[in-house]
C-alpha cells in the first residue's frame, strides 16, 4: 500500500471529524506512506511489514495542553507532557509557560523491517523550542508489547526561554 498526502489544512477535518477539539490545531499536513506486509497476526507484522513514511506538518498551530490517559502503545500526547514537564522541572519554569505556546511544526520519518521500527527523525518546534530525536524499536509479536529502551532528546530553547529561566546571560 502507497499513498501521497497532498498539503491539506487539518483545521476542515478536524471539525468534521472531532467538532469538539475544531480549535485544538489547525495547519498544513502532507506526506507519503509506502507499506507492505503479509498477514496480520504481530508475529507476521514483526516478520514481514517493511515500508516508510514521512510526515510533515508545518505552518500550525497544535496546543498539547490537555492531557488524557491511554492504553496500549505510548500515546504522543502523553510522551510530548512527559518530556515537556521535565524541561520545564530542569528550567524551573511553570509547565504552563512550556506547553502554552502551540507546536508550529512536526516532522515524523519512520522506517519498519527486519522486526525494526526506525524512528529516522521525529521532530516538534514552537516559538521557544526545538524538540528531535531519533530510536529503535525491536517489534515483539505482541506489537502492543514493544518496548522504546532509548530515546535520545536533543532539545533547543530560545534565547528568551534561557534568559527567563536564568541559564543565559548576554
Amino acid at each position: 500500500m502507497s499513498t501521497e498526502l497532498t498539503p491539506t489544512n487539518i483545521q476542515p477535518l478536524l471539525e468534521k471529524l472531532q467538532p469538539e477539539e475544531a480549535g485544538a490545531a489547525k495547519g498544513i499536513l502532507e506526506g507519503a506512506f509506502s507499506f507492505s506486509g503479509k498477514g496480520v497476526t504481530g508475529g507476521n507484522i514483526r516478520k514481514f511489514l517493511i515500508g516508510q513514511a514521512e510526515v510533515n506538518f508545518r505552518d500550525g498551530r497544535v496546543f498539547f495542553l490537555k492531557e488524557e490517559d491511554h492504553r496500549g502503545m505510548v500515546n504522543l500526547g502523553t510522551l510530548t507532557h512527559l518530556i515537556l514537564d521535565t524541561l520545564a522541572a530542569t528550567l524551573r519554569l511553570p509547565p504552563e509557560e512550556i506547553k502554552a505556546p502551540p507546536i508550529t511544526q512536526l516532522t515524523m520519518r519512520i522506517d519498519v523491517g527486519d522486526g525494526l521500527l526506525r524512528i529516522r527523525e521525529f521532530e516538534g518546534r514552537n516559538q521557544n523550542l526545538r524538540v528531535r530525536t531519533e530510536s529503535r524499536i525491536q517489534l515483539k509479536d505482541n506489537v502492543r508489547a514493544s518496548e522504546l529502551n532509548q530515546l535520545p532528546i536533543k532539545i533547543g530553547v530560545s534565547d528568551e526561554l534561557a534568559q527567563r529561566a536564568r541559564v543565559y546571560k548576554e
